[in-house]
């Protein structure tokens, strides 16, 4: 058995002020850089940005970043379309003085299907949009020292139209290289696409205003803009008409931009959230350097109090990180009601472990004496309302924990490396757990376990 250290180990929420403070900054950043003016063909267009003189801590790149190795490249996503005559059209400076944005563009040929005639192949054109570092067209991570290279396929930084739309567009929303933490800003939004008739007036249209993305060679567009563009909140509008599905890498694993509150739930309290999450509580996670965040909001429908547990949240949002760019994507999130607990008690609401052991033969010895593992944890417990700490005494030792007020209950999530308790008592019962409650004015309860309804 692990030895109980002999003080207490305090972890420190953080209020709600946060997400006031990353949204004040947010709003701060945000401002739009200009670019885009047709270029002679006998060169590679080369659009025109001003770049604001107080560019602030934030990089779209780490600093140095080196060429590809051997075989690190986008993966490619389906469906495939191997392409042909690629070219680079258009260059685009960085806001931030990193490698040029550059877009290549290429023909390739996709399988149309049909009810009423067999599989043909349509012909397309397809534009991706990277970056130049020596000479090469890569694509940079944000968090990565190294680029990854680009074929020339359908990667996630890929659209392709045929002559029959308009025009086709993508966007990628990148976080600051500089701040790879649970709460990124987004340095910069990505926009570009391509038009079968280059001459194509386009914009993206909101509310508030419109925003030109002009015609560089071929019909390819590009414009980098400063922080959060809100793509979800701008129509695509292509000569005068606005087009349906304008943002196209939905198609190939970047979800939509689209912002709100998506309505739903079920018998447990469960309810899809995209946007009005304020963080409550950051969470120290022993297994990973990216802490957890305990987020905050209303059920769309019923308007009770919930909370929610993520990794990543921009502005009120939830988002993830998209494995193969760096980008971040909306991220769903599932706000949960607490269960009502009475004076005295406490009771489970979730939980989750992991083993970290690779040896089979060791793991089996453990589970049969000590009923345990090595690895990692994580519970959520709620408490009476007017419970504000929490002394838990477990096979881990001691620590006192700030609880977060919630409608009727006050909420607690703890996250822990070490020994992992097997069975139903490591989710919520009395097994091997002592925990004793704190009022604010000092008065201790000990607190019994109540089953979750």
């Amino acid at each position: 058995m692990p030895r109980r250290p002999t003080g207490r180990r305090r972890l420190v929420p953080v209020g709600l002020l946060v997400a006031a403070a990353i949204a004040g900054l947010l709003a701060a950043l945000l401002s739009a850089l200009a670019d885009g003016a047709p270029a002679p063909a006998t060169t590679a267009a080369r659009a025109t940005v001003d770049v604001p003189l107080a560019t602030g801590p934030l990089r779209t790149a780490m600093p140095g970043v080196a060429a590809p190795g051997h075989d690190e490249r986008l993966p490619v996503a389906g469906p495939a379309r191997p392409g042909h005559g690629a070219r680079i059209v258009a260059r685009v400076p960085d806001p931030y003085g990193g490698p040029d944005w550059a877009i290549r563009t290429f023909a390739a040929r996709s399988l149309r299907y049909s009810d009423k005639r067999p599989p043909r192949r349509v012909h397309q054109t397809c534009a991706q949009v990277g970056r130049i570092l020596d000479g090469t067209f890569v694509w940079i991570d944000p968090h990565r020292p190294r680029a990854l290279g680009v074929p020339v396929n359908t990667t996630t930084t890929t659209v392709c139209t045929g002559r029959s739309r308009a025009v086709v567009l993508g966007a990628l929303r990148l976080p600051a290289a500089a701040d790879p933490g649970s709460n990124p800003q987004i340095s910069a939004t990505v926009v570009w696409g391509v038009s079968p008739r280059p001459r194509t007036r386009v914009t993206l249209r909101s509310p508030e205003d419109a925003m030109e993305l002009p015609a560089l060679r071929g019909g390819a567009r590009l414009r980098v803009v400063r922080g959060d563009l809100d793509v979800g909140r701008r129509t695509v509008i292509a000569a005068g008409e606005p087009i349906d599905g304008g943002i196209d890498n939905a198609w190939y694993g970047v979800p939509s931009f689209w912002r709100g509150t998506r309505s739903g739930g079920d018998d447990h309290g469960l309810a899809g959230v995209t946007a009005g999450l304020r963080v409550a509580a950051v969470v120290a996670d022993p297994s990973s350097d990216r802490p957890t965040l305990v987020a905050t909001s209303r059920e769309p429908t019923t308007g009770a109090p919930c909370y929610a547990i993520l990794d990543r949240l921009v502005g009120g949002e939830p988002v993830r990180s998209m494995e193969d760019t760096g980008a971040l994507a909306p991220a769903p999130a599932s706000c949960q009601r607490a269960f009502d607990v009475p004076p005295g008690r406490w009771t489970g609401l979730n939980g989750g472990s992991s083993s970290n052991s690779t040896d089979r033969d060791a793991e089996h010895r453990r589970l049969r004496e000590r009923r345990t593992l090595v690895g990692s944890s994580s519970q959520a417990w709620a408490f009476p309302r007017d419970i504000t700490e929490v002394d838990i005494e477990d096979a881990l030792g001691v620590r006192t924990v700030r609880t977060v007020p919630l409608g009727r209950v006050s909420l607690v999530y703890v996250q822990r490396a070490g020994d992992v308790a097997t069975g139903y008592g490591f989710f919520g019962g009395e097994e091997r757990r002592v925990l004793t409650g704190r009022k604010a004015d000092g008065t201790e309860v000990h607190l019994r376990y109540l089953a979750p309804r």
